[in-house]
Protein backbone atom coordinates (compact mmCIF):
# COMPACT_ATOMS: atom_id res chain seq x y z
CA UNK A 1 0.00 0.00 0.00
CA UNK A 2 2.45 2.57 1.30
CA UNK A 3 4.59 1.58 -2.52
CA UNK A 4 1.56 2.78 -4.61
CA UNK A 5 1.05 5.91 -2.20
CA UNK A 6 4.40 6.88 -3.01
CA UNK A 7 4.04 5.99 -6.85
CA UNK A 8 0.76 8.43 -7.62
CA UNK A 9 2.41 10.95 -5.34
CA UNK A 10 5.53 11.08 -7.73
CA UNK A 11 3.16 10.66 -10.64
CA UNK A 12 0.81 13.97 -9.26
CA UNK A 13 4.70 15.99 -8.80
CA UNK A 14 5.59 15.20 -12.38
CA UNK A 15 2.39 16.19 -14.10
CA UNK A 16 1.95 19.03 -12.38
CA UNK A 17 2.25 22.32 -15.18
CA UNK A 18 5.23 24.34 -14.71
CA UNK A 19 5.42 27.98 -15.37
CA UNK A 20 6.27 28.59 -19.28
CA UNK A 21 7.59 31.97 -20.86
CA UNK A 22 7.08 33.30 -23.67
CA UNK A 23 8.37 36.52 -25.09
CA UNK A 24 8.00 37.86 -28.80
CA UNK A 25 10.86 38.99 -30.86
CA UNK A 26 10.18 42.23 -30.76
CA UNK A 27 10.37 42.78 -26.98
CA UNK A 28 13.38 40.54 -26.74
CA UNK A 29 15.22 43.18 -29.35
CA UNK A 30 14.03 45.56 -27.43
CA UNK A 31 16.00 44.45 -23.95
CA UNK A 32 18.77 43.80 -26.35
CA UNK A 33 19.13 47.29 -27.38
CA UNK A 34 18.42 48.85 -24.30
CA UNK A 35 20.87 47.03 -22.43
CA UNK A 36 23.44 47.07 -24.86
CA UNK A 37 22.97 51.09 -24.91
CA UNK A 38 23.53 51.40 -20.92
CA UNK A 39 27.41 48.92 -20.58
CA UNK A 40 28.18 50.64 -17.33
CA UNK A 41 25.07 50.22 -15.17
CA UNK A 42 21.80 48.48 -15.15
CA UNK A 43 18.79 49.24 -17.04
CA UNK A 44 15.47 48.01 -16.90
CA UNK A 45 11.77 48.35 -16.84
CA UNK A 46 8.25 46.26 -16.86
CA UNK A 47 6.95 43.62 -18.86
CA UNK A 48 3.47 43.25 -20.98
CA UNK A 49 1.20 40.97 -21.91
CA UNK A 50 -1.96 39.69 -21.98
CA UNK A 51 -3.19 38.76 -18.26
CA UNK A 52 -1.82 35.20 -16.74
CA UNK A 53 -3.46 32.35 -18.04
CA UNK A 54 -4.51 29.43 -15.42
CA UNK A 55 -1.88 27.11 -17.04
CA UNK A 56 0.78 29.84 -15.69
CA UNK A 57 2.30 30.83 -19.49
CA UNK A 58 3.13 34.24 -19.37
CA UNK A 59 3.31 35.57 -22.57
CA UNK A 60 5.08 38.94 -23.11
CA UNK A 61 4.23 41.21 -25.91
CA UNK A 62 5.53 44.58 -24.63
CA UNK A 63 8.50 45.99 -22.76
CA UNK A 64 8.98 49.71 -21.21
CA UNK A 65 12.25 51.14 -20.02
CA UNK A 66 13.01 52.49 -16.15
CA UNK A 67 12.24 55.66 -17.38
CA UNK A 68 13.48 59.46 -16.49
CA UNK A 69 14.80 59.29 -13.03
CA UNK A 70 15.22 55.56 -12.50
CA UNK A 71 18.17 54.75 -10.02
CA UNK A 72 21.14 53.18 -12.18
CA UNK A 73 24.50 52.23 -10.81
CA UNK A 74 26.71 49.17 -11.91
CA UNK A 75 24.81 47.11 -9.16
CA UNK A 76 21.24 47.89 -8.95
CA UNK A 77 18.36 49.34 -11.06
CA UNK A 78 15.24 50.93 -9.49
CA UNK A 79 12.67 52.19 -12.58
CA UNK A 80 10.66 55.25 -12.14
CA UNK A 81 7.26 53.62 -10.94
CA UNK A 82 4.97 56.88 -11.80
CA UNK A 83 6.60 56.68 -15.23
CA UNK A 84 5.64 52.79 -15.78
CA UNK A 85 2.87 53.07 -14.43
CA UNK A 86 1.85 55.61 -17.05
CA UNK A 87 3.42 53.36 -19.63
CA UNK A 88 1.19 50.22 -18.22
CA UNK A 89 -2.23 52.33 -18.66
CA UNK A 90 -1.46 53.83 -21.79
CA UNK A 91 -0.72 50.11 -23.18
CA UNK A 92 -3.93 48.71 -21.56
CA UNK A 93 -5.75 50.88 -22.89
CA UNK A 94 -4.12 50.76 -26.49
CA UNK A 95 -3.32 47.04 -26.29
CA UNK A 96 -5.46 45.12 -23.46
CA UNK A 97 -2.05 44.50 -22.05
CA UNK A 98 -1.26 43.79 -18.26
CA UNK A 99 1.26 44.06 -16.00
CA UNK A 100 2.94 40.31 -16.51
CA UNK A 101 6.76 40.95 -14.77
CA UNK A 102 10.05 42.57 -14.79
CA UNK A 103 12.94 43.00 -16.40
CA UNK A 104 16.49 44.47 -15.75
CA UNK A 105 20.21 44.44 -17.08
CA UNK A 106 23.08 42.93 -15.28
CA UNK A 107 26.67 44.52 -16.00
CA UNK A 108 28.57 42.78 -13.01
CA UNK A 109 29.17 38.92 -13.91
CA UNK A 110 26.11 38.20 -12.05
CA UNK A 111 24.14 34.68 -14.28
CA UNK A 112 21.46 34.47 -11.34
CA UNK A 113 19.09 36.47 -9.52
CA UNK A 114 20.77 38.80 -6.73
CA UNK A 115 19.27 38.67 -3.58
CA UNK A 116 17.19 42.22 -4.57
CA UNK A 117 15.89 40.49 -7.34
CA UNK A 118 14.51 37.56 -5.17
CA UNK A 119 13.62 40.01 -2.63
CA UNK A 120 11.53 41.87 -5.11
CA UNK A 121 9.99 38.89 -6.77
CA UNK A 122 8.41 37.85 -3.07
CA UNK A 123 7.23 41.08 -2.67
CA UNK A 124 5.23 41.63 -5.70
CA UNK A 125 3.89 38.07 -5.41
CA UNK A 126 2.65 38.62 -1.70
CA UNK A 127 1.37 42.12 -2.02
CA UNK A 128 -2.10 41.56 -2.11
CA UNK A 129 -2.85 44.75 -4.45
CA UNK A 130 -1.22 42.62 -7.22
CA UNK A 131 -3.26 39.50 -7.92
CA UNK A 132 -0.60 37.29 -9.96
CA UNK A 133 -0.19 33.37 -10.33
CA UNK A 134 2.67 33.73 -12.27
CA UNK A 135 5.39 36.81 -12.40
CA UNK A 136 7.97 36.91 -14.71
CA UNK A 137 11.60 38.24 -13.82
CA UNK A 138 13.54 38.54 -17.06
CA UNK A 139 16.89 39.04 -16.78
CA UNK A 140 19.79 40.20 -19.66
CA UNK A 141 23.23 39.68 -18.88
CA UNK A 142 25.80 41.89 -20.60
CA UNK A 143 28.19 39.16 -21.62
CA UNK A 144 31.10 41.00 -23.92
CA UNK A 145 30.29 45.01 -23.54
CA UNK A 146 33.28 45.38 -26.25
CA UNK A 147 31.06 43.67 -28.87
CA UNK A 148 27.43 44.60 -27.73
CA UNK A 149 26.94 41.15 -26.95
CA UNK A 150 23.82 40.54 -24.34
CA UNK A 151 22.76 37.01 -23.25
CA UNK A 152 19.38 36.88 -22.35
CA UNK A 153 19.45 33.43 -21.26
CA UNK A 154 18.24 33.79 -17.46
CA UNK A 155 13.84 33.50 -17.27
CA UNK A 156 12.87 33.55 -13.69
CA UNK A 157 9.12 32.61 -13.37
CA UNK A 158 7.74 32.77 -9.78
CA UNK A 159 4.54 30.90 -8.94
CA UNK A 160 2.22 31.49 -6.25
CA UNK A 161 0.72 28.85 -4.69
CA UNK A 162 -1.52 28.40 -1.66
CA UNK A 163 1.16 27.19 0.23
CA UNK A 164 3.51 30.68 -0.77
CA UNK A 165 5.85 31.25 -3.58
CA UNK A 166 7.37 28.72 -5.61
Amino acid sequence: MRRSLQHNRRQRIAHRERPRLIVSASVRDFIVQTATESPDVETGGILMGPPNSPSGTVVVTHASDGGPGAQQTAGMFLRNTEYCRGVLHDHYERFGVDYVGEWHSHILPLRGPSMGDLATIAGIMHDPDYDFTTFALLIAVLANPAADEIEVDLLVLAQRRSSGLL
